[in-house]
Order: C-alpha cells, then structure tokens, then sequence
C-alpha cells in the first residue's frame, strides 16, 4: 500500500495457491472521490479455485458462472448466477474439471 497524492491510495498484493504455480498480482488505485466507483484491476486472466484437494466447498478467486464435469464431460453441478463457491459435498471423491467462460481447471475432490 502507498500513498500516491493526498486522496490517492495504490493497493497491491501478490499470493501464490502453491509451490509450483506463478504468483498472480492485483493491483488497484483508490481515489477519494465519492461520485468514482472502484473496480478492482485483475492483471492474472487466470482461473482461481482452492482449494485443490477439495472435501465440501470449492471456492473461486472472484465472483463466477461455472459448470463442473466428470471426466466424461458430463455436467454435474452448474450455477448461471455469480457465485464465490460451490459445495462438492454430494459428488465422489475423484477428478473433475471446473469451467468459467473458455477457462478449464482440473480439480480433486477428497
């Protein structure tokens, strides 16, 4: 966090979901000004979700519409509204994938 002007405020943070993948950086500007709407600046396109193994909740990095499949490509579990996570409670333990928009991620269900 720093302080840019005296009503500017540059946020920024950097996390990793484990040893071998790239850190992803967020950075935003927040400006004091109420008629401005902030809307954070995502600079990874990248799929978010964890954690992986999952047992009940599988959770996403922003606000999505998903659909999980089983290795067939038989949808399981979808949502058309924007969800943060999803219970994978009811589905066996296994490997499934999950998809937002053309993004696919494999995950393991405990």
């Amino acid at each position: 966090m720093g302080l840019q002007d005296s009503n500017k405020i540059i946020l920024g943070s950097a996390y990793k979901l484990d040893n071998n993948s790239r850190a992803n950086f967020i950075l935003e500007r927040i400006t004091d000004n109420p008629e401005t709407s902030v809307k954070p600046n995502y600079y990874s396109k990248d799929l978010i979700i964890f954690p992986n193994p999952a047992k009940e909740n599988l959770y996403f990095g922003k606000e999505t519409t998903f659909e999980i499949t089983d290795l067939q490509g038989k949808i399981l579990l979808k949502s058309t509204n924007p969800v943060q996570s999803v219970n994978i409670s009811e589905l066996e333990a296994g490997v499934y994938f999950v998809r937002v928009g053309n993004c696919v991620r494999k995950f393991v269900k405990e």
